[in-house]
């Protein structure tokens, strides 16, 4: 089942029903595991067989979601970690106004201890 909006959005027109259903709760909690996203199905994780398989599946979901570039991984120890690939647009306009801020605040401190430099009582400072 592929749902029509996802026709419109590059990397998307291909994503089966389980793969939107991945790549939403991606969305919704990252950055996140297969083991975790494995968890928010509800699937069974008590024994070591049952969290090697979901992994596995998981694993699988992600990797495809990688390969169409709809998000970005990270091994972390045996786990793979992944977020979804607008997340990097959002650290990079924080980037931008974090240097444009400093920027500015640096530009405008020396003009602001000499404009109130005389205005403030002896010994308040």
């Amino acid at each position: 089942m592929v749902l029509n909006f996802a026709s419109k959005v590059s990397g998307m027109a291909e994503l089966n029903g389980k793969e939107l259903r991945v790549l939403s709760v991606v969305r919704e909690h990252w950055p996140i595991s297969a083991l975790e996203i494995a968890g928010h199905f509800s699937e069974n994780v008590s024994s070591r067989e049952h969290k090697k398989r979901h992994s596995t599946n998981y694993t699988y979901y992600l990797k495809k979601l990688i390969a169409r570039r709809l998000v970005l991984s990270k091994r972390i120890g045996n786990a793979l970690v992944v977020w979804p690939v607008e997340v990097e647009a959002y650290r990079t306009i924080h980037n931008i106004l974090r240097d444009s801020n400093a920027a500015h605040h640096d530009a405008l401190a020396p003009a602001a201890e000499n404009e109130f430099a005389g205005s403030v009582p002896m010994g308040v400072r």
